[in-house]
């Protein structure tokens, strides 16, 4: 009775993608690509990668809410892991203050400032359902 995720990203730019989850717990906020077993994120321009890949997957598991997805590519490597818990399959950390403001920094290129930045894709919303 629990479905698994599927979907995919398209970069205009090559670079590095990453993949950040906000589950409908409120309570983690994951990355979900890279991951242990799918370290591999650089992309081209114009590539359309399918997830997940083989080795993972993500199945719903509640509780009954909304579950966000946002795609992030940069033109360099980024170190999100250094603020997550890196034990959990999907590195993570709690959903708070202090966590998107350390995603934010490394989002926005901190002190290597903001010439070496991309962006984000839209937020996807997928609702988890008894």
């Amino acid at each position: 009775g629990q479905d698994r995720l599927q979907f995919s990203v398209q970069s205009n730019k090559a670079g590095y993608l990453y993949v950040f989850q906000v589950g409908s717990d409120r309570k983690t906020f994951n990355l979900i690509y890279p991951n242990k077993a799918d370290s591999a994120n650089a992309i081209a321009a114009g590539e359309l990668r399918r997830f997940p890949t083989a080795g993972w997957a993500v199945r719903a598991a509640g509780p009954v809410g909304l579950t966000h997805l946002m795609a992030y590519v940069s033109p360099v490597l980024r170190d999100f892991r250094k603020d997550l818990d890196p034990a959990a399959f999907f590195a993570q950390r709690k959903a708070d203050t202090a966590g998107l403001a350390a995603f934010f920094e490394q989002a926005t290129g901190g002190a290597e400032g903001s010439a070496v930045r991309y962006g984000a894709s839209a937020v996807e919303t997928i609702r988890e359902v008894p």
